[in-house]
C-alpha cells in the first residue's frame, strides 16, 4: 500500500477512514516494497547519509524474518534497489545477524533484563502519587489492571500492591520490600518511596489522566500492530484471518478514551 510521506497505517486510518485503508492493502505489494517505499518518500536516497539510514531501518525489519533464505533474498533485493555492493549489505547486517543468532540462542523463558532502563514518566508518576497516598491504590485498581502497564517491574509492583489489604494491615516499604525477591523492582520501590512527599491538589484526577495516557498509548499501539497484521494476512492470503482482524481494528476505532 502506498502512504503519503509522514503517514503510518494508523494515522491513515484516523485521516481518511477504514474503507479507503482496506482500499489501500487490498493494492498492496510486499512488506519490502511497501516500507522500501514509504522510507524512500522520508529520506532521499540519493544522500549517502539518508541511503544509510534506508539501508538500517530496512534491515531491521528484514532481519526479523525467520527464514535464512527469504532473509538473504531481501538483502539481496535492498542491494540492487539501493544500489550498494551485497557484500556491504551483509557486513552492514552483521550486528542484526549476531544479535539474531544470540535471541535464538537464549531460553525463550527469560525475560530480558530491564536493569538500569528508566522508568517513564507516567509510570513514575503513578507510582510516586501512589507511594504518597495508599489511599488512591483503589482508585487506580478500578480502572487499570497491572498487566496494563508496559513494564513488568511495575506489573509486579501493581500485583503485589493491589493483593494487599492495605485497610486492615499496617503497611510498611520494609514489609512491601521482603514480598519482592525482584531486585530491580526492590530498587524501584526504595527509589519512589525515598522522594521526599510533595503535595499535589487534586491527585485523583492526575492519576486518572495519567491512567488515560497509558490506555491511549496501548491503544494507539495495538492499532499499529493490526495494521500491519492486516497487511500480512492480505499478502498471504488468509482471508478469514484478515476478516478477524478487520472487525478488532474497526472495534478499536469506536474506543474513544
Amino acid at each position: 500500500a502506498s502512504l503519503d510521506a509522514g503517514e503510518d497505517p494508523d494515522t491513515f486510518v484516523r485521516k481518511f477512514g477504514v474503507e479507503q485503508f482496506n482500499k489501500q492493502i487490498q493494492e498492496a505489494r510486499s512488506l519490502f516494497d511497501f516500507k522500501l517505499e514509504w522510507l524512500s518518500k522520508q529520506f532521499d536516497p540519493v544522500n549517502i547519509e539518508h541511503r544509510a539510514e534506508i539501508c538500517k531501518q530496512m534491515m531491521s525489519t528484514i532481519y526479523k524474518i525467520p527464514n535464512a533464505i527469504i532473509r538473504h533474498g531481501y538483502l539481496r533485493q535492498l542491494a540492487e534497489r539501493l544500489g550498494i555492493p551485497e557484500q556491504i549489505i551483509l557486513k552492514e547486517g552483521t550486528p542484526f545477524e549476531s544479535a539474531l543468532t544470540k535471541e535464538e540462542s537464549e531460553p525463550k523463558s527469560i525475560i530480558k533484563s530491564t536493569f538500569n532502563k528508566p522508568l517513564s514518566s507516567v509510570d513514575r508518576q503513578i507510582l510516586s502519587l501512589v507511594f504518597n497516598d495508599l489511599s488512591l491504590v483503589g482508585l487506580l485498581k478500578e480502572n487499570i489492571t497491572p498487566d496494563e502497564f508496559d513494564d513488568h517491574r511495575v506489573v509486579i509492583i501493581f500485583e503485589k500492591l493491589y493483593a494487599t489489604d492495605l485497610s486492615e494491615e499496617q503497611f510498611s516499604i520494609a514489609g512491601f520490600l521482603n514480598e519482592v525477591t525482584d531486585t530491580e523492582v526492590q530498587k524501584i520501590v526504595v527509589d519512589v518511596s525515598a522522594q521526599e512527599a510533595v503535595a499535589v491538589k487534586d491527585s485523583k484526577k492526575i492519576l486518572l489522566d495519567c491512567v488515560a495516557r497509558i490506555k491511549k498509548d496501548r491503544l494507539r499501539t495495538r492499532r499499529q500492530v493490526l495494521s500491519k497484521l492486516i497487511h500480512q494476512a492480505e499478502m498471504s492470503g488468509d482471508f478469514v484471518k484478515l476478516e478477524n482482524l478487520k472487525a478488532e481494528f474497526n472495534n478499536l476505532l469506536k474506543q474513544r478514551l
